[in-house]
C-alpha cells in the first residue's frame, strides 16, 4: 500500500494516480478526479498522467522559430473534415489536461466520494450484523432445545413420581387391609381354639407309667 504525496496518508491501489516524472501516487480526490472519471481513464492517459507539480516544472517550448501559418493550407490533409470526438476521448483528453477545479465542483467530488466510504461502510457493516445475528440465531436455537429438552425431562419425572405414589398409596391399602384381616384371623382362631378346648378333660396328681390304661382311671 502506498502513500499519497498530497496529503500523505495511505493509499489502495485501485483509489490512486502515479506521476509518469516523479513516480509519486496521489488520491485521485487529491488530484480532483471523480471515482467515474478514474474508471473511464484508459491505460495510456494513465500512462502519461503528471502530477500538478510536475506539470508545472514542464518547460514550454519555445515557438520563436515557429513559421507563420501561412492564409492557404498547404497541407492537403488540411481540407478534410475533422469528425467531432467520441465521450471516450473526450474523457482522455480531459484528463490529460491540468485538473484545476473550482470549489463546488470539488466539492461535489468529495461529496461523491464521502457516499462511495458510507455506502461500503454501511455494507461492511450490514454484513458483519448479519452474520453475528446468524451466529446468534444459532446459539438461541440451540438454548432453546436445551430448555425444552429439560422442560420434558421434568414432566417425565413428574409423571414417573405420580405413579409411584400412587403405588405406594395402594400399597399402604394393601397393608391395612391385610392387617385388619390377619387381626380378625387370629380372633377366630383365639375362638375356635378356646371352644376345642371346652370339652377337655384335665386329670392331675395321677403318676404316668407306660402301662397305664386310661379308661380304668376314669372308670374308678
Amino acid at each position: 500500500m502506498h502513500q499519497c504525496s498530497a496529503c500523505h496518508t495511505k493509499i489502495k491501489d485501485s483509489e490512486c494516480m502515479q506521476c509518469c516524472v516523479c513516480v509519486a501516487y496521489y488520491h485521485c480526490i487529491c488530484v480532483a478526479i471523480s471515482p467515474v472519471q478514474l474508471k473511464n481513464l484508459s491505460t495510456e492517459v494513465k500512462a502519461d498522467w503528471l502530477c500538478p507539480e510536475c506539470k508545472n516544472k514542464k518547460p514550454r517550448s519555445d515557438n520563436s522559430n515557429t513559421p507563420v501559418r501561412p492564409s492557404t493550407p498547404s497541407n492537403p490533409k488540411a481540407n478534410v473534415t475533422l469528425r467531432r470526438k467520441g465521450p471516450d476521448s473526450l474523457l482522455e483528453s480531459d484528463a490529460g489536461k491540468s485538473f484545476n477545479v473550482s470549489r463546488s465542483e470539488l466539492r461535489v467530488i468529495i461529496q461523491e466520494e464521502m457516499r462511495v466510504i458510507m455506502e461500503e461502510c454501511v455494507r461492511d457493516l450490514k454484513a458483519d450484523l448479519n452474520r453475528q445475528l446468524q451466529a446468534f440465531r444459532g446459539e438461541i436455537t440451540g438454548l432453546t432445545e436445551s430448555i425444552q429438552f429439560m422442560s420434558d425431562s421434568f414432566e417425565q419425572c413428574k409423571k414417573d413420581l405420580s405413579g409411584c405414589k400412587t403405588k405406594i398409596d395402594t400399597i399402604i391399602k394393601e397393608k391395612e387391609t391385610l392387617q385388619s384381616d390377619l387381626i380378625i384371623i387370629t380372633s377366630r382362631l383365639n375362638q375356635m381354639e378356646q371352644i376345642s378346648r371346652a370339652s377337655n378333660l384335665e386329670i392331675q396328681c395321677v403318676p404316668e407309667q407306660a402301662s397305664t390304661v386310661l379308661a380304668f382311671y376314669l372308670k374308678a
